[in-house]
């Protein structure tokens, strides 16, 4: 975890995770940048990648030079309606609790880490003409 500015808390991490069967997730995230757009996650794999703008619910098919192939809108579940239901008429979780093990540990792992540290380095921003 890392702060750009002068802030008590992280706004820039990396995490880089093992996950079973031998496969490399790496997450990096900043809320630092210069330039503000729609955040997305990426899922790259070796014949492309798959964009999911999580704001939108766009989905976009990337080819590995960066051509959008197709593009495509989901229809969400609204995770505090699901918990709602869930207790109200005990409707199935969308994510139940023994698949959060994952995320709990990550969770814990940045609550517990010392404080973020200070950039090495900076990028000098410019003006452009």
């Amino acid at each position: 975890m890392f702060r750009a500015n002068d802030i008590e808390a992280d706004d820039t991490s990396a995490v880089i995770m093992m996950l079973a069967g031998g496969h490399r997730l790496t997450t990096a995230v900043t809320l630092a940048a210069a330039h503000t757009r729609d955040p997305y996650v990426d899922v790259v794999g070796d014949r492309g990648t798959l964009r999911l703008f999580y704001k939108t619910d766009e989905v976009q098919l990337i080819a590995s030079g960066g051509v959008v192939i197709d593009s495509d809108t989901y229809e969400t579940t609204h995770l505090i309606d699901n918990l709602l239901d869930a207790r109200g008429v005990h409707a199935p979780l969308a994510s139940a609790l023994a698949e959060t093990g994952a995320f709990m540990r990550l969770v814990d792992a940045v609550v517990s880490a010392p404080m973020p540290r200070r950039r090495a380095y900076c990028f000098r921003r410019t003006r452009r003409s």
